[in-house]
């Protein structure tokens, strides 16, 4: 199984997860596949369906689960959150830190450094 990052998409496959933290006011949308979510803080998990979105209301981690190969597009957060600027630049960066990492290690399979 492989995390695929591209941008602000995130194609994760059947039974894969990721945490992204500190993501409060960024809104999801599955483009295709099934995702299941849950909100550190928050009692109750979500289902999101192709073309729904949700969008994260708390400063924890949230957990992101692939119920089938799904993609997720990160999009701008609401302007009503405060911090959400911030946000957005922490997720992007998290982003780009996890499609280096996802390279090195590809990488590193087919060249044997």
């Amino acid at each position: 199984m492989k995390l695929c990052i591209q941008g602000t998409q995130l194609l994760l496959g059947r039974g894969q997860s990721v945490g992204v933290p500190a993501a409060r006011g960024v809104r999801l949308k599955v483009v295709r596949g099934r995702l299941w979510l849950t909100q550190e803080g928050d009692r109750e998990d979500y289902f999101v369906a192709p073309g729904e979105t949700f969008d994260i209301g708390r400063n924890g981690t949230t957990v992101l689960h692939g119920l089938e190969l799904t993609e997720v597009r990160f999009e701008q957060p609401a302007a009503r959150w405060s911090l959400a600027g911030r946000v957005w630049g922490v997720l992007s960066a998290l982003m780009r830190r996890l499609a280096a990492f996802d390279m090195h290690r590809a990488l590193r399979g087919v060249y044997r450094f």
